[in-house]
């Protein structure tokens, strides 16, 4: 049932998902630099920095930080959509004097945690720690733990209209509530980022364009879907949202079987 209401509103936003393509422009900036790689539709970091030319570590930020700001605005975009879809607020209004306020929240959230993560990690991987011998085994268990723990910040950033400290409880405090919703968006994150990797392979089979494929796969489709749900899932935690959603959906129903009739 989850997974047709987040198509629903997929296939009824996907002019908007298109936007995320513009993000695919950055690979040709990405594979310029030499500890940035890409692959099953994602960017993955070489945290050793330390070892880093300066120059080059200096415009790596400026990339990640224009790329992270395009993405903060197609996610709010996209969390938006959904949004007025379910509680019919007036888009004019917000376009003009919420959108970017939300978007520079979300950017000041994104660039914060991926900081932090980088620093943790390169500190971790140049110095190393006396409690865990396998490093990198360690780091990708603490970049999934911030994953989990901030999965609908965003979400709570759009919806609730607070700012970036209140949206993080807002957070906490809906995964707390709500711990089903957690694992089926961890469960069904998995399983669609989890086929990226056999694209690639069969891509690169025979024309080598795999992570070009995967990439424009998950700007198009995967990451405007997980957020679709995320941001559904949200809004249903209000009563009202919920009761009105039902009555609606059940009337679309009915309408539907009375066509087929």
């Amino acid at each position: 049932m989850l997974l047709n209401e987040a198509w629903s509103h997929y296939k009824t936003n996907f002019k908007t998902a298109l936007s995320f393509l513009i993000l695919g422009a950055f690979i040709v900036i990405f594979q310029e630099f030499p500890n940035i790689f890409i692959t099953s539709g994602a960017l993955f970091l070489d945290y050793n920095f330390i070892n880093t030319n300066l120059f080059v570590f200096l415009a790596e930020i400026v990339a990640l930080i224009a790329f992270i700001l395009l993405y903060s605005v197609f996610i709010t975009i996209v969390i938006f959509a959904v949004r007025k879809e379910m509680s019919h607020v007036k888009l004019e209004f917000y376009l003009r004097e919420m959108i970017n306020r939300f978007s520079f929240r979300i950017f000041k959230f994104y660039v914060i945690y991926f900081a932090a993560l980088a620093l943790i990690a390169s500190i971790l991987i140049n110095f190393g720690t006396p409690f865990f011998d396998n490093i990198f085994l360690l780091v990708n268990l603490l970049m999934l733990i911030f994953s989990l723990s901030f999965l609908f910040v965003p979400q709570a950033i759009v919806v609730d209209e607070k700012n970036l400290k209140e949206s993080v409880y807002n957070n906490f405090d809906y995964m707390k509530e709500h711990p089903r919703d957690v694992i089926y968006v961890v469960i069904f994150s998995i399983m669609l980022i989890g086929i990226l990797p056999l694209i690639e392979f069969a891509f690169d089979t025979f024309y080598f364009i795999g992570r070009y494929v995967t990439v424009f796969i998950a700007m198009l489709f995967v990451i405007p879907l997980i957020e679709i749900l995320k941001t559904h899932m949200y809004m249903m935690k209000y009563e009202l949202i919920k009761s009105t959603h039902r009555i609606r959906r059940k009337a679309e129903e009915q309408a539907l079987k009375e066509v087929e009739y």
